[in-house]
């Protein structure tokens, strides 16, 4: 069925081959490009530890490339915040959380990647503290 239509094809154009044009022109081309650079992980994603201390109760921050955030206090293995982020600028991102105790309990953070690899959590524009990612060392 294929080998029809594109036998068809040609023998409409003159025998040279189908070679789309406008729109579906672009739309192959911008298909091509995103296919050959990818996506890459935001700065945000991945795993943050609180540096030195916890940050706002929370030990740990885990950020997946999926959309989802969760922020677990000290010791614990069950997430305290879940959260829905999305990427606010190239460095920073935005994340919409609730209370896993209490649903009606919500806040909004954002985590801000320095130079040096550190995020910094932020609650109304004001700096809580700072996290690590758990792929750097501790100095």
């Amino acid at each position: 069925m294929i080998f029809d239509l594109c036998t068809a094809a040609k023998k409409r154009s003159g025998g040279g081959g189908v070679v789309p044009t406008g729109p579906v022109r672009l739309t192959l081309i911008a298909a091509l490009v995103l296919l050959l650079t990818g996506c890459g992980p935001h700065p945000g994603s991945g795993a943050w530890l609180a540096d030195p201390e916890p940050v706002a109760g929370y030990q740990r921050l885990q950020v997946e490339f999926d959309g989802r955030a969760e922020f677990f206090r000290p010791g614990e293995e069950a997430a305290a915040l879940r959260c829905f982020w999305a990427g606010d600028s190239a460095t920073s991102i935005k994340m919409d959380c609730i209370s896993a105790a209490d649903d009606a309990t919500k806040f909004i953070y954002s985590l801000r990647v320095l130079d040096d690899g550190q995020g910094e959590l932020l609650l109304d524009d004001k700096v809580l503290g700072r996290f690590r990612s758990q792929e750097q060392q501790p100095d």
